[in-house]
């Protein structure tokens, strides 16, 4: 039993070579590099025992990771398994030094560079290449002086050591001084300790001994006492081998003590062989005898261990007799079993048979679902992009058409050019009107129309829809009745402009389809807070096999309707599509009696009343606008037509921004209308860079978009910009007047709080910034994405005005975002709120 102990001890000590070794290597990778992983760890655990099972976790490693410097470490560790633990592996382990060398040359990385290049060194070494090597190490060596890497220095000049001996043996000195540099007390201890291996290797043992004397005191320091036992060790090897008695007695004494002070096993069970093996030698069995018990304490476990295998084999004897028995009982059923299970296997075969064509199938279906989707999103965006581009080039010169029309509509024309003109106007509102159809459906379809949430009255919107189509009625020699049901709530909540437009459409249908006839739209309050609106006629209906087309984009009922009639076929896709958003639904009834369409829709009580606007007039009167705009013709219109001697509104035209920024560094103006499609510099990056201004004059300037291009979220870019608004192309001029008057209004709002009446203005702000707050908390838990933007536009408006800039900068930036974003952004909108007034808003 002590020889087989003094075995396992041999074989656990490394055996010398004159080369740097796999447990130097890897202790060196390990400094060099600290970064680690799971799969690394478990790969170098197997280096030794298994070395193919730490080449797949590293390879796990490389995998899981995008850390470069991670993938560098794992190439480095494939190296040193490919170099130490296979005998052809040599193109292998250099392959993945490499790899690592290539990432630590891209990031500059000096040390592992040359830590890199030694184990590089050690491969063709290995492979009798030994003129490449020594460059390589000298190399090495002189690239870690330039950097005062002393570690790296020793590690270079060890490996040149153990290519020729003689430079250890004709100068230790260099060595030891090269170690005596090495800043980290562990490595100075561990740089001594492979140093004494050449020392041994070259016969040198005092030399060896002075370095484990070195290496122990050094881990005594850092209180590493199991490798300071471990120096003690290597020594009383040395001393043994020179037959140098007395101190190895001395040494495994001190062995003995310092591992049973700190429990070490390995010491404790050398020791005690050694010195009881001495003892016995000179017959002091007295003395020899206490490391004798410790002795027999281990030969008496080894004995329990013994028994306990002797025990376990029996029981396994008893189970396999058992089993035989067991086996023979069954024997008449084997045939049984054979048949069954031939069964079940043919029956598993034929299912994965089954399973295997199944799921080439679906593999087969998936992909052509998936490419006749790409080919839809494809076609779909040629068609959105056919369809931006089309409409911005109808809406450009039909822009210069109503414009014209509005100027020549101011001059003074006799009854037959007025004539003329009237029919010019109503042309050029019908294909605007077309146009508009096209976008909104196009706009719906995509789901970019967001609702707005105003309080109106929906019998008064009703009304006005009506007599917007007066004269159409009158033309088709049609009476339109009203009937308005009882308890119609007076003020509701909801996109007055959407619910117009719906009875629009649909009352247009009814005049359009019942020529001299009756159109009838009848309001009613029916039960759940939901209200009903019927449009009907007395025409000639729709064929029963045509209702359920009638919903759909461009569909008429039949081919020759929108030449007898006119139309594109949109409006009522348009309704539905409507509808549908405010959470409603529409159906349609039809006979050779006429025809009923109805739709409900919900709706909540307005708290607030809905003021009257009749005949508003927005005077716009001594203003100073500069106008950008590229397109010749329409320039020169709307310059025409907006500026105004009498009321002193001048204004000066520009055709890009470039002189934009020219025109508004040299002179003051009120206002700035910009187009956005502008060679040079287009009206978005214009705009950004008047905000971005540092000149105070500049920079506040109210900007309106013109654009004829409303595919897109337009407005959304707009405000992200810094503009103020937005009008599209064509317009009217009532409506930029309006436009303008209402910026105006906003931006004096803002200049005209002094400190005299800031007081009261900011108690109104913080009681309409928590109303809304709670609201926007409400519409962001419930996913109102229209609601949402609605009070985000609504706050970030009020917080601007009361120049309470760093909120109004976090709701820009919230309007950027997804809904389901947003609740962090409260937390925010929180505290800066209490920064600012100094009140508390609640969640």
């Amino acid at each position: 039993m002590k020889s087989l102990f003094i075995s396992i001890l041999l074989l656990a000590v490394p055996s010398f070579a004159l080369a740097i070794d796999k447990e130097e290597a890897l202790y060196y990778a390990d400094w060099i590099d600290t970064i680690q992983d799971n799969n690394l760890t478990l790969s170098k655990a197997f280096i030794n025992e298994n070395p193919s099972k730490a080449l797949l976790y590293i390879s796990q490693a490389i995998v899981n990771t995008e850390n470069n410097f991670l993938k560098a470490k794992c190439y480095i560790q494939k190296g040193i398994i490919y170099n130490y633990s296979y005998l052809n592996k040599s193109d292998s382990a250099l392959e993945n030094l490499i790899a690592a060398r290539d990432i630590y040359l891209e990031n500059d990385k000096k040390k592992k560079l040359i830590f890199n290049n030694i184990l590089i060194g050690e491969v063709y070494r290995k492979n009798g290449n030994i003129e490449r090597s020594n460059q390589l190490f000298k190399n090495a060596f002189l690239q870690a002086k330039d950097i005062n890497a002393y570690a790296l220095m020793c590690l270079g000049y060890l490996a040149q050591i153990d290519l020729n001996p003689n430079i250890l043996i004709k100068n230790d000195d260099s060595l030891n001084n090269l170690v005596n540099n090495i800043y980290e007390s562990e490595l100075k201890a561990y740089a001594y300790f492979i140093s004494h291996k050449r020392a041994v290797d070259n016969q040198l043992f005092d030399l060896a001994v002075q370095y484990l004397d070195s290496a122990e005191k050094l881990y005594e320091i850092d209180k590493s006492h199991t490798q300071s036992i471990e120096m003690l060790i290597k020594k009383a090897e040395i001393f043994e081998r020179n037959n140098n008695l007395q101190m190895v007695v001395q040494l495994n004494e001190s062995i003995y003590e310092k591992s049973i002070t700190h429990n070490f096993g390995k010491g404790l069970i050398y020791s005690c062989y050694k010195l009881s093996d001495f003892f016995e030698s000179i017959e002091r069995y007295d003395w020899a005898n206490p490391y004798l018990k410790y002795i027999n304490k281990i030969k008496m476990a080894e004995g329990d261990r013994e028994l306990n295998e002797r025990i376990l084999l029996a029981e396994k004897e008893k189970k396999i007799d058992v089993e035989r028995v067991k086996t023979k009982n069954e024997l008449k059923f084997q045939g049984y079993l054979t048949f069954i299970g031939f069964g079940i296997a043919l029956f598993i075969l034929a299912i994965a048979i089954y399973i295997y064509f199944a799921f080439k199938t679906k593999s087969e279906l998936a992909n052509n679902l998936l490419l006749a989707n790409t080919q839809k999103e494809e076609l779909k965006k040629e068609k959105d992009d056919f369809l931006a581009y089309t409409t911005h080039e109808i809406r450009t010169p039909l822009s210069a058409v109503i414009s014209a029309s509005e100027i020549l509509d101011r001059t003074e024309l006799n009854a037959s050019q007025k004539g003329h003109l009237n029919a010019l106007k109503s042309s050029a509102s019908n294909i605007l009107f077309l146009v508009n159809d096209i976008l909104d459906l196009a706009k719906l379809e995509k789901r970019k129309i967001f609702l707005e949430t105003i309080p109106f009255s929906p019998a008064k919107v009703i009304e006005n829809a009506i007599s917007i189509l007066n004269s159409k009625a009158l033309d088709n020699n049609v009476k339109v009745e009203l009937i308005i049901g009882n308890k119609i709530p007076e003020n509701i909540l909801g996109d007055a402009f959407r619910f117009q437009q719906i009875i629009v459409n649909l009352l247009d249908n009814a005049i359009k389809y019942a020529p001299g006839g009756v159109a009838r739209v009848q309001l009613k309050n029916i039960k759940n807070k939901t209200i009903e609106v019927q449009v009907s006629d007395n025409g000639k209906g729709i064929e029963q096999d045509k209702l359920k087309l009638i919903f759909q984009p461009y569909a008429q009922e039949k081919t020759n309707t929108s030449r007898q009639y006119g139309g594109t076929g949109l409006g009522l896709a348009i309704c539905d599509l409507l509808i549908e958003l405010m959470g409603g639904e529409i159906k349609v009834e039809s006979s050779e009696l006429g025809t009923d369409f109805t739709f409900k829709i919900p709706y909540e009580i307005a708290k607030k009343r809905v003021l009257e606007n009749k005949g508003l007039v927005y005077p716009i009167k001594e203003l100073k606008i500069l106008m950008a705009e590229d397109d010749q013709l329409n320039g020169q219109l709307f310059k025409d037509l907006i500026q105004n001697t009498v009321n002193n509104v001048t204004v000066d035209w520009v055709l890009n921004g470039e002189e934009v920024m020219e025109k508004v560094a040299s002179k003051h103006y009120d206002i700035i209308l910009m187009d956005i499609e502008m060679p040079l510099k287009n009206g978005f990056e214009t705009s950004s860079e008047i905000r971005k201004s540092k000149n105070a004059k500049i920079n506040n300037i109210p900007i309106i978009a013109m654009t004829a291009h409303l595919v897109e979220d337009v407005l959304e870019r707009c405000y992200q910009n810094g503009m103020n608004d937005c009008i599209s192309k064509p317009f009217q001029i009532e409506i930029l007047y309006k436009k303008i008057s209402e910026t105006i209004k906003n931006i004096d709002l803002g200049k005209s709080i002094s400190s005299n009446n800031k007081a009261k203005y900011l108690e109104i702000f913080i009681r309409t910034f928590r109303k809304d707050f709670k609201e926007l908390n409400d519409s962001i838990s419930s996913e109102n994405l229209s609601l949402v933007k609605s009070k985000l536009h609504k706050m970030k408006g009020s917080s601007a005005t009361m120049e309470f800039n760093d909120i109004a900068e976090c709701i820009a930036a919230m309007e950027l975002k997804k809904v389901v974003d947003l609740m962090e952004d409260l937390k925010l909108l929180k505290t800066l709120f209490l920064s600012n007034t100094k009140e508390k808003l609640q969640l």
